[in-house]
């Protein structure tokens, strides 16, 4: 009786994280805008997270670069729409034009692509900031990208302010060239 007790207390305790994971998951699946050849596989991920051990999906979501600044970032579940990119591919520029909601800023995150966009494996964890990329898209729509470098020297035309990382690293976004 008692073991039942401790249980529902521990269930009770935990509910709320196991909520934010399902509704950030639907969240997740409503507003995604892919290539098509990732979208179902993202999907079911997204409805299986709790089998990866994440309490939380996390999903960065900023509004458009304008005047050369960006805007704080708003977590609006009605404004939502994500692209995952892959990383380092021809398909990426044609994936950013696709991307639903054009006029903002959007952040593939928690996820660590596979180049082919075949989805080989997965990284949830802080190992995929590595991987994940940031686009921008102003009201002219010109494409922006996130670069860091260690020598700030090396970011070419910043259109957003340089920001240093917690490891040392400045970040800005600058045009993107596909």
């Amino acid at each position: 009786m008692t073991k039942n007790i401790f249980l529902f207390l521990l269930s009770f305790i935990f509910s709320p994280f196991l909520f934010t994971q399902e509704i950030n998951a639907q969240v997740f699946e409503r507003n995604l805008s892919l290539v098509s050849d990732c979208r179902e596989e993202v999907i079911r991920v997204a409805k299986n997270i709790k089998s990866y051990g994440v309490r939380e999906v996390r999903i960065d979501v900023y509004n458009p670069i304008r005047h050369g600044e960006p805007i704080k970032n708003e977590l609006n579940s009605r404004q939502i729409s994500l692209a995952l990119i892959p990383y380092n591919n021809e398909k990426s520029y044609q994936a950013v034009s696709n991307i639903m909601n054009s006029t903002i800023l959007i952040r593939n995150w928690m996820f660590r692509i596979h180049r082919s966009c075949n989805f080989g494996y997965y990284d949830i964890g802080e190992d995929a900031t590595d991987w994940y990329r940031a686009f921008a898209m102003d009201e002219n729509r010109n494409f922006f990208e996130e670069e860091c470098f260690e020598n700030p020297k090396k970011l070419k035309n910043p259109v957003s302010e340089i920001k240093q990382t917690y490891d040392g690293y400045y970040c800005a976004y600058v045009p993107f060239k596909p």
